[in-house]
């Protein structure tokens, strides 16, 4: 049985616009990270809340709503299903700094698409959905046996 941390990090919404281009690093909702960590590397989701700086949330929602008429909901946006490996995953995969794992570096990637999929399940299970998925994504992308090649 694999021993797991679960890690929650929340980032701060920010509003860093500005006129000169190479300083607008424009707005960003409130994040989410939701992380299981395991010997082998660590999975994890992470959503954009939609909670804005108040000073921000009336010109957003009028933005939003210009381009997205089909709702009216307020919902949290899937980033990624991602993940943090000890060990490149496929061929000529580069590491990067990595602040999860020891040593400082991993070999990242992920999927939004997938992440777009796992938020209804997420609005309606929480966390008692969550934590088992992520567990399982640790487990497809971690637990290959030395037989097998690990997935592409």
């Amino acid at each position: 049985m694999t021993e797991f941390e679960r890690i929650v990090r929340v980032t701060g919404a920010y509003d860093k616009r500005s006129n000169n281009p190479q300083q607008n690093y424009g707005i960003c909702a409130c994040r989410i990270f939701f992380i299981l960590k395991g010997r082998k590397g660590a999975v994890q989701f992470s959503v954009g809340t939609n909670w804005h700086l108040s000073h921000v949330q009336r010109e957003y929602r009028a933005w939003q709503y210009n381009f997205d008429c089909k709702s009216d909901r307020i919902e949290p946006s899937g980033w990624a299903v991602e993940y943090h490996a000890l060990e490149p995953r496929y061929d000529g995969q580069t590491s990067m700094e990595c602040d999860l794992l020891e040593g400082g570096r991993c070999y990242y990637d992920g999927s939004s698409l997938r992440a777009y999929e796992w938020v209804p399940k997420f609005i309606e299970g929480g966390t008692d959905w969550l934590w088992p998925a992520l567990e399982a994504e640790y487990h497809d992308l971690f637990d290959v046996s030395e037989t097998e090649e690990a997935p592409a």
